[in-house]
């Protein structure tokens, strides 16, 4: 059998196979650390390497492709530059590749000369839809759903998977003082839209350590599109920097679902803009391109059904409705109904009334409950009700109504809230700035109330690693100090 001579067998493997998964794919182990892995079979080789053993010397065009992508990886070096791309906590990252020979290759056959794998992080807990299972579907006005830490969990890892694919920054953190910075390790990062955000495509590791629960991860990438320019925003750099002054236009492109402009072939950024322009100027629905606020709005749509068990009508134009209406509104002013709730309420004297003034930590008080049924709320509202002859039957759901009422922080509340304070014209708000603003609500749960205190996460436990490791954990000789001096007061 003739060996595939252009792209010799690479020695050492820093990978090795130790457990079949499936027709493609194996759990790999790590020679460095023993780390486990999985390798998913690159298929798309198959058709060069039978060339080899059928005709060689003539390729075809798919066989052309397949050779084209085997330099790629092997001659350019075109894996360590997606191993840069895909190199992130928070998204399943590729670890790197191996190639070896077939297992159960027959002499003289026309099997490929050598099996080459892609080695990706291993999701060995699953993803977020096989959580979502609502096991009491007759529970009506369901106040709270999935635990409100794992809530967290997946926006905060989410949002910074986010910040990173579409802007090119990720946390620099200081362990020993348990803080982060935002950096940007690639000054011409193309921004890359995911376009298929939804429960299965949220993936968890099993926790590692002292963490409740393990590394949440953003995977599926099948159909994630590069820009191939960037984006010029309203909002400043995360360090203060002012935009790139000659980067024009929006991060966009086109849905991932079929349309006039095909979501599979390379469309150029000319197409787009003219796209785009007939659903701003013109109103024309079916030219509306895919921009960051489909990507915000697709992970608040997730979190709308952790955290009520119901799937969120989507945004676009119902086809079951004669006039293409929108069943899902909410008000212009995002934090409307609960900075209505924690207004200053006045009693008949015009002295402040403390009963019905809104101090609550949480949603679905009394005091919110209220006000939904006296709000006197003149603020415009986006996606009015279906007013057409010819309705589906969907009904219609107002984010704000329903968010408020639910028994979750109104930290959480208001972090998911802003996901859906869209702007789909210009997206003017980048994920970094968005990320940000989640990740201070994030912080201020973590410290203010019980649950957050109590909540240990990934990066938690990572410091207390580090400290541990370093010697500078000093918990333990607290602990020791504090029960001395008890001891010394009780026997005093």
């Amino acid at each position: 059998m003739q060996s595939d001579t252009d792209h010799p067998m690479e020695e050492p493997q820093d990978f090795e196979l130790v457990k079949k998964l499936g027709e493609s794919r194996w759990l790999a182990r790590r020679h460095a650390d023993g780390e486990i892995f999985v390798a998913r079979r690159i298929n798309d080789f198959d058709e060069y390497y039978k060339s080899q053993h059928q005709n060689p010397g003539f390729l075809t065009t798919k066989q052309r492709h397949a050779k084209g992508l085997l330099d790629l990886v092997y001659e350019l070096n075109f894996g360590r530059q997606i191993s840069h791309i895909f190199n992130h906590e928070n998204i399943v990252s590729l670890a790197g590749y191996l190639r070896q020979k077939p297992l159960n290759a027959k002499p003289f056959s026309d099997v490929e000369a050598t099996e080459d794998y892609l080695v990706w992080d291993n999701c060995d807990a699953g993803n977020l839809e096989a959580l979502l299972v609502d096991k009491n579907p007759q529970v009506k006005n369901r106040r709270v759903f999935m635990p409100e830490s794992l809530c967290w969990h997946v926006l905060t890892s989410v949002m910074r998977a986010l910040a990173w694919a579409h802007d090119g920054y990720r946390h620099d953190v200081d362990w020993k003082a348990g803080t982060h910075m935002w950096t940007k390790t690639d000054t011409d990062w193309m921004p890359i839209l995911h376009r298929a955000i939804t429960p299965a495509s949220i993936l968890f590791q099993n926790p590692r350590g002292a963490e409740l629960y393990g590394q949440c991860k953003l995977g599926h990438w099948g159909q994630a599109f590069v820009s191939g320019h960037p984006a010029s925003r309203h909002d400043k750099g995360a360090r203060g920097e002012p935009t790139i002054s000659n980067a024009f236009g929006q991060i966009m492109a086109p849905h991932a679902e079929p349309s006039h402009l095909e979501a599979t072939r390379e469309v150029s950024l000319v197409e787009m803009r003219k796209s785009m322009d007939k659903y701003t100027r013109d109103g024309q629905k079916n030219h509306r391109m895919y921009t960051l606020s489909d990507e915000h709005w697709a992970l608040g749509a997730v979190l709308y059904r952790m955290m009520t068990a119901r799937e969120l009508p989507s945004r676009d134009p119902c086809a079951g409705c004669a006039a293409g209406c929108v069943h899902v509104t909410a008000c212009a002013d995002t934090y409307c109904l609960l900075e209505e709730a924690e207004s200053d309420q006045l009693d008949r004297w015009g002295d402040l009334d403390l009963d019905k003034t809104c101090r609550c930590d949480y949603g679905g008080c009394e005091h919110v409950r209220e006000v939904i049924k006296m709000s006197q709320c003149t603020h415009p509202k986006w996606g009015p009700p279906c007013v057409c002859a010819v309705k589906c039957g969907t009904k219609t759901v107002n984010i704000d109504d329903v968010l408020a009422q639910m028994d979750y922080s109104k930290g959480l509340l208001k972090a998911v809230r802003l996901l859906f304070d869209w702007d789909w014209k210009f997206s003017a708000r980048g994920s970094v700035e968005l990320c940000g603003k989640i990740d201070s609500l994030y912080a201020s749960w973590k410290t203010d109330t019980g649950e957050g205190r109590e909540y240990v996460d990934v990066r938690d436990d990572a410091r207390r690693r580090f400290l541990v490791l370093n010697g500078l954990d000093q918990t333990e000789e607290k602990m020791e100090d504090d029960d001395s001096d008890s001891a010394s007061e009780a026997s005093t």
